[in-house]
């Protein structure tokens, strides 16, 4: 379980390390370093915080399989992100909040009262590292957690 446990806090990582080169950076300008620093120190609070306790309690009812580790992996990348970015009614706050969204101008709070585009905006910005690193990250624990449990001996 430890190489599971290792894939799944190196993943994100590498997904930042590639997508950074992919969008032009170069290890040598000192960024990417620091990018997969930031997301090896992120993910493995990720894992040890939410993920542990979570594997901890598939194991013991006996629902480590591929759909309960993708669904946990999704849940533990949005749930930080979703309490932080939790449009929280202000009733101090008057006039509005706008914001663009795929070049459109677009209101997303009215005196403290989010609208629908800011519920949209919320639930994009909320999924977005479910998708892009709870998803692989729970895929490659699987993967390797899978192909470990095939090769012991009984």
């Amino acid at each position: 379980m430890f190489f599971a446990s290792l894939a799944a806090i190196v993943t994100p990582s590498l997904i930042i390390a590639l997508t950074a080169v992919a969008l032009g950076g170069s290890p040598s300008d000192g960024l990417i370093p620091i990018f997969i620093l930031y997301g090896l120190i992120v993910s493995a609070a990720h894992f040890v915080v939410m993920g542990l306790p979570t594997l901890t309690l598939l194991n013991k009812f006996n629902l480590l399989k591929l759909k309960h580790v993708i669904s946990a992996g999704f849940l533990i990348a949005i749930i930080p992100t979703g309490i932080y970015r939790w449009p929280l009614p202000d009733g101090q706050f008057i006039g509005t909040i706008e914001a663009q969204i795929y070049g459109f101008n677009v209101v997303k709070n009215i005196n403290g009262v989010p609208t629908m585009w800011g519920w949209l905006i919320y639930l994009k910005e909320t999924f977005t590292p479910g998708l892009l690193f709870g998803i692989p990250a729970a895929f490659a624990f699987w993967y390797f957690y899978e192909g470990n449990t095939a090769r012991e001996p009984n």
